[in-house]
């Protein structure tokens, strides 16, 4: 097992890359929330090596069947003990047959029918996590592996100008998306509590408060108020009842979330206590009843209970000076019970947030409840037990932000979606959504269904929402083309991964002026990628892996892309020189491909300065490795992960004397650094100290012969890119189906052979017994006789 550190980077990608056996996985979960630019990554591998473990553990077990004590035992056993055995060969021959299937079959493992092995869609269970956790088992040549990838979020970290803000005054402010203006507060004393309050006027803004002085925009980790409940206004209650409560100066981060976001910034300090109205308060406490009569539900709120004066000092909850509950927020608190009618009674009530319960019941009833909630603004209750269909009078009020994510909401999202015209955010990822996506609200800005059942061609439907900035649709049953002008100019972020979504991608997608993430792994794309691809200069992230695709565009100047993922592609030639001029580049995956001629990336100290992570495994490149990838296996910064993986190539010389640092030893025991050279034809002597370095091998340049053909491809590297109809099935299709037909065969036969026996076996004991049985009672009929 190896446990990975953090790797601070990107906004939720769906997958950031992995290695064969052992090497270095970066990986996140699709997220749903829109409250961090830098994900935060941890990861537990495990590894198999079917090519060794396997056939020594089989052989052993051949060798102690064939023991005589082994087959003392009783008939049924043995031969279901050898039936077992010549199990193992048998996989291990299909598993080989798998390295030789084509390019555009062998992809297939990505589809959305293959869903990830173990994951769930409901995160947390309503037990208080609201993180998200996958089990995947991938292939790589050579080994399986079985991944538990977790992600969860942190706010973005960017240097900016810090102003002093005054308590009473206004700040008037514009951002761009990802950009972020920091404040710092008047003292705040003892028994004084403070209202801020962002009114966002156009697009969209998050707030971030630490009691701090701060030079980087706060974590929303530890000792955080948040004010992040979706689109619209945010407001965070900063109380010295609160138990963290210090104090001092608060630190302030504004952070902008979409193309122009225009806001107003305010506090406001009061030394009052605040009272919630009976009726509010009696409401409140039915709700504690209902919902708090386990053991295990609502400690966190019970504790707050006993220390603060009212609900209104909850961490989290905010009341008005006159008395009404305008945020209530308990989430990952264990509430388990339908959801409560009481809430009817709260007649101010602005966010209702209770993600991560147990709170359960019909959808239309919930709707039912909140459509006479006049105040309401958001409803946000994801990851409990909520099930039924998605009605239209949750929809019909004034709700801005809806999020019901990882329920258990099914059948087809209603053809009223489109009335929905105060709508900006809707989150549905994780249900069991089905049909495909009706017309879209005017002014809705962000829209995730990810993780359904969503089916039919790729919907023509998004140019309707004129503010749309953030679209997943990922792991769904999606097909077809993407069409040409299928998205307005403000989209920032498109997640389409794992679905079954086909053709070339269009050339005007990556000419949207504010593109900053594009994830549409495991489809199947193919041709060449539009030359447009890698102009954007606001690209960041580019995630193709598992498709078909066969070419690369000639021209590179996307400056602020940090992430590239083409693995697993059909993509041919040399490597394009152009990747050197990919300045901000952190993670290069090209892995699986059939990539030739000598390894034209990292060739001179003055590009890819920032590079961390490079896997180009399995391709087939010759020539020495060039002394560039000094940068990624020697890091300024020792602290980071950083990965080289050329593994599977014809790569030859003399390895590069750096590798003997011992520095680097150390790097790896730690875990910051992963290195993987094996299947490559190094020379011989190779460097001292170099013994860090798993199955590396050294070979004599006499007994090395490189292909003289920059077009021929190892044996396990075949990528036959044909043209084929839609439903036709390839050989490696036929000869797997033609095997498990003939394996079934061999199974049911064994078990009919072993019934066979054994019913043989029982029929001659029997008769044994019965002629044992007639004896005696002939030698008992004859010695009555003699009386």
């Amino acid at each position: 097992m190896k446990s990975f550190q953090s790797i601070e980077y990107l906004q939720g990608a769906d997958t950031i890359g992995s290695t064969d056996r052992g090497g270095l996985n970066l990986a996140s979960a699709d997220t749903s929330t829109r409250d961090a630019a830098f994900p935060f990554h941890w990861m537990i591998e495990w590894t198999v090596h079917p090519s060794t473990e396997t056939f020594r553990t089989w052989l052993h077990g051949m060798q102690s069947w064939r023991n005589p004590r082994v087959q003392a035992t009783d008939g049924l056993g043995r031969w279901i003990q050898l039936l077992l055995l010549w199990m193992v060969p048998f996989f291990l021959v299909l598993r080989t047959l798998a390295h030789q299937v084509p390019c555009e079959t062998r992809h297939n493992r990505g589809d959305p029918s293959r869903r990830p092995f173990g994951v769930a869609p409901k995160r947390g269970g309503g037990k208080g996590r609201g993180s998200q956790t996958t089990v995947w088992w991938t292939r790589s040549p050579g080994s399986w592996q079985l991944r538990w990838e977790r992600a969860s979020n942190r706010a973005p970290r960017q240097n900016a100008s810090i102003m002093d803000l005054k308590f009473g005054e206004d700040v008037n402010g514009t951002l761009e998306s990802g950009e972020t203006r920091l404040f710092h507060t008047e003292e705040v004393l003892d028994e004084q509590d403070l209202e801020i309050h962002l009114i966002v006027h156009k697009g969209n803004a998050d707030l971030y408060v630490v009691h701090e002085p701060l030079n980087h925009p706060p974590s929303s980790v530890f000792n955080t108020w948040k004010g992040d409940y979706g689109s619209g206004d945010e407001l965070v209650f900063v109380s010295s009842k609160h138990n963290d409560f210090k104090a001092g100066k608060l630190g302030i981060s504004v952070v902008g979330r979409s193309v122009e976001s225009e806001w107003t910034l305010r506090l406001k300090i009061f030394n009052e206590t605040r009272n919630p109205e009976n009726p509010e308060k009696e409401a409140i406490e039915e709700i504690f009843d209902q919902c708090c009569n386990t053991p295990s539900a609502c400690r966190t709120w019970e504790s707050e209970r006993e220390r603060v004066p009212n609900v209104c000092y909850i961490k989290g909850n905010f009341c008005s000076s006159d008395g009404h509950v305008e945020i209530f927020n308990v989430q990952s608190d264990g509430l388990d019970c339908p959801f409560p009618q009481q809430f009817g009674r709260l007649s101010k009530l602005r966010t209702l947030q209770l993600k991560s319960n147990s709170i359960s019941g019909a959808v239309s009833s919930i709707a039912d409840i909140v459509s006479g909630m006049r105040s309401l603004e958001r409803l946000l209750i994801a990851d409990n037990e909520l099930t039924g269909e998605l009605p239209c009078n949750i929809l019909s009020n004034d709700v801005h932000s809806l999020d019901l994510a990882s329920n258990e909401i099914r059948g087809n999202l209603p053809e009223c979606l489109s009335d929905a015209t105060n709508l900006e955010e809707l989150n549905l990822d994780s249900n069991r959504l089905e049909g495909s996506l009706p017309a879209l609200p005017l002014h809705l800005a962000t829209l995730r269904v990810s993780e359904n059942f969503l089916s039919g061609d790729f919907p023509d439907v998004f140019r309707s929402a004129k503010s749309l900035d953030s679209v997943a649709m990922a792991r769904n049953r999606i097909g077809g083309a993407i069409p040409a002008n299928a998205f307005p100019d403000t989209v920032q972020e498109l997640r389409v991964a794992n679905n079954f979504l086909s053709g070339e991608l269009p050339e005007d997608l990556f000419q949207l002026p504010y593109l900053k993430i594009f994830s549409g792994a495991f489809n199947q794309f193919s041709k060449r990628l539009p030359a447009s691809t890698f102009l954007s200069p606001k690209l960041v992230l580019l995630d193709l892996r598992g498709n078909r695709l066969e070419g690369l565009p000639t021209v590179y100047k996307a400056k602020n892309l940090g992430y590239l993922d083409i693995a697993m592609n059909c993509v041919r030639g040399t490597i394009p020189e152009g990747f050197q001029d990919l300045d901000n580049l952190q993670f290069l995956y090209m892995q699986e491909n059939a990539f030739s001629g000598r390894m034209n990336i990292l060739t001179s100290d003055a590009h890819l300065l920032q590079l961390r992570a490079l896997n180009i495994s399995y391709n087939a490149l010759y020539g020495p490795l060039p002394t560039g990838v000094d940068k990624i296996v020697k890091p300024s910064n020792s602290t980071n992960q950083h990965m080289l993986d050329v593994s599977g190539n014809f790569l030859n010389g003399s390895l590069p004397e750096f590798f003997s640092d011992s520095t680097l030893a150390r790097s790896a025991a730690m875990g910051h650094l992963t290195v993987n050279l094996r299947r490559n034809f190094f020379s011989c002597p190779l460097p001292s100290h170099v013994d860090w370095i798993q199955d590396l091998q050294c070979f004599e340049d006499s007994k090395v012969k490189i292909p003289s053909s920059i077009d021929l491809l190892s044996s396990y590297q075949q990528c036959k890119v044909e043209t084929k109809e839609e439903n036709s099935i390839s050989s490696g299709a036929v000869a797997g189906i033609v095997l498990a037909l003939i394996f079934m065969c061999v199974v049911l036969g064994s078990l009919g052979y072993i019934a066979w026996q054994h019913h043989k076996s029982r029929k001659e004991r029997y008769l044994m017994n019965l002629e044992e049985h007639i004896e005696l009672h002939q030698q008992g009929n004859e010695g009555g006789c003699r009386h």
